[in-house]
């Protein structure tokens, strides 16, 4: 085996050998629970954080969702909820497009300064350029 593919196997090794880091104290709020929020349900559990929480319209989808995973369900949506949540590690915007670009700023606005937003992010650039001036003291990114 020649030393280029014994690198780039250790390099493999490390990039999906994810079990040593620790994640489980972390907290996770994700806002929507559609088809993508289920899979970022998924990689949390497989990741063993227990503080998730997930905020959604509906209460059934979210209820069925969250028991599948054992994690916190809120229904009635981000307007109403935002206000009152504590601040977590991560939270993660994953609604529909056209709230994308609200729910982040309402997270943003109650000191949910750690955030992924899913893609596109928005339809309109000036609404991304606002967001890069928020990411000055906040982490902002759009997951692609």
């Amino acid at each position: 085996m020649s030393y280029n593919m014994i690198t780039q196997s250790k390099l493999y090794d490390w990039i999906t050998d994810i079990n040593p880091i620790d994640f489980k104290n972390k907290s996770v709020l994700i806002i929507g629970s559609g088809n993508i929020s289920k899979n970022y349900a998924d990689v949390l559990s497989k990741l063993h954080i227990e503080d998730v929480t997930i905020l959604s319209n509906s209460k059934k989808k979210v209820e069925d969702l969250c028991q599948k995973f054992n994690f916190n369900s809120l229904s009635g949506g981000f307007k109403k909820h935002l206000p009152n949540l504590k601040k977590m590690d991560l939270t993660i915007v994953a609604t529909p497009i056209e709230s994308l670009i609200p729910a982040t700023n309402l997270a943003l606005k109650y000191n949910q300064n750690t955030i992924l937003i899913e893609k596109p992010g928005s339809f309109h650039d000036s609404d991304l350029l606002q967001l890069k001036q928020k990411e000055k003291s906040n982490t902002i990114k759009i997951a692609y």
